[in-house]
């Protein structure tokens, strides 16, 4: 199931993509389409912890959360900002591409090293062997 939920999440990654390079074309100022794109997931996570009843509910208080992961929404915010300047110049294709072999690259490192609060998950030869054909589908999708 969790698959499939990733599964999803990638296509919606794909489609947003696309979404914000048309606010680009029409808004032209990439800084309003970041601002657009987060206001309207507020809005829609806001209203579905509502209907689910989960707004105002912690499990932690938010002293015991580590300083750096309320940095989160920063690196969202990047991301989302290089969709409407990047897409319209290289397309969806080698974006996402570059998007994901740079997050898998990036998450072999991550586990590896037990970062950020994760749990440690050696890089061997096959997780390598993936992340390097990662680079090999990347330049494949922006070249041909």
């Amino acid at each position: 199931m969790f698959y499939l939920f990733a599964v999803a999440a990638g296509l919606c990654n794909a489609v947003q993509s696309a979404s914000n390079a048309a606010l680009m074309r029409g808004l032209k100022n990439p800084f309003l389409v970041v601002f657009v794109s987060l206001f309207v997931s507020s809005v829609v996570s806001v209203a579905a912890g509502v209907v689910l009843r989960q707004i105002g509910t912690a499990q932690a208080a938010p002293g015991d959360v580590p300083w750096w992961a309320w940095f989160g929404g920063l690196f969202g915010a990047i991301l989302l900002l290089t969709q409407p300047i990047v897409v319209p110049r290289l397309g969806i294709g080698p974006y996402i591409g570059l998007l994901v072999t740079a997050s898998v690259i990036g998450s072999v490192l991550i586990d590896n090293f037990g970062a950020l609060g994760v749990p440690q998950h050696v890089a061997t030869l096959p997780r390598i062997a993936g992340a390097a054909l990662m680079i090999v589908g990347v330049v494949l999708v922006a070249v041909f």
